[in-house]
């Protein structure tokens, strides 16, 4: 994380330990508290300042529709792949973070499996009568 203040020349490096787990719908804040190192005690407490936030983005995700995305009778995720033209079998991905209807798959999918993303849960009705 990087900080300033329109006062100072130099920038201030922190971290973000703590993030609100709520928001507030009137003001749409949430709280949040950086610990930032503090050399030659320029910052002082209520100060306001500028905060960027430097996330761990990835440039190359693969990533399902989140309607592709079922849950088996243990609540574990899984997916309908185009195993041969007209056949399909099911995947367990490991997945990861959800950004608005796409859901980042980390593992047990390939890139370029044809995953079902409409329809698929009448594959897993048609499924549970076999």
């Amino acid at each position: 994380m990087e900080e300033s203040n329109p006062s100072f020349t130099q920038k201030f490096l922190g971290v973000l330990p703590y993030i609100g787990a709520m928001v507030d719908p009137a003001t749409r804040t949430t709280p949040v508290r950086i610990v930032t190192a503090n050399p030659g005690g320029l910052l002082k407490k209520d100060m306001f300042i500028e905060a960027v936030i430097h996330t761990r983005t990835q440039k190359n995700v693969l990533a399902v529709p989140v309607s592709a995305l079922l849950r088996n009778e243990q609540n574990e995720p899984f997916v309908y792949v185009e195993a041969q033209p007209g056949k399909f079998a099911q995947r367990m991905p490991t997945i990861g973070a959800q950004q608005n209807d796409e859901q980042e798959i980390l593992g047990g999918l390939k890139e370029g499996e044809n995953v079902v993303s409409q329809g698929s849960v009448f594959l897993q009705f048609a499924n549970s009568y076999q």
